[in-house]
């Protein structure tokens, strides 16, 4: 018998950050992770919501992100911005390369963004 769960979007985003807390990720990841989750809930966006929180916790359990790590960003003289997740979640590397981004694209009329050494999970 298959028993369905309706879950308030609200329930989202505090299911989310409760487990990966517990999983052992870092305040900034689980800010970045869960708002992800809760608006691709939102969105109706199953396959990268909610249902992508086991595959979170089951890659920081198995060593394969470092859940703790801060991206680091940095700018050329022109349009390009590098963010390095140095092995945590691309997500958390995007937020923290956003405004950067944008700064250079008011600059230039263009810009670009590479994220390295990573982990990807995400819609875009």
């Amino acid at each position: 018998m298959n028993k369905t769960l309706q879950v308030s979007l609200q329930d989202v985003m505090q299911i989310s950050q409760e487990i990966l807390e517990i999983s052992g990720y870092g305040t900034s990841h689980v800010k970045a992770i869960a708002q992800m989750l809760y608006t691709c809930q939102l969105d109706d966006c199953q396959s990268h919501g909610l249902f992508r929180l086991f595959m979170c916790a089951e890659s920081i359990r198995a060593a394969k992100i470092n859940g703790q790590i801060e991206p680091h960003i940095s700018t050329s003289g022109m349009a390009i911005v590098r963010a390095d997740a140095a092995g945590g979640m691309s997500l958390l590397a995007v937020d923290a390369a956003i405004s950067k981004l944008i700064e250079k694209n008011r600059q230039h009329g263009i810009a670009a963004l590479s994220v390295n050494r990573c982990f990807h999970f995400w819609a875009l």
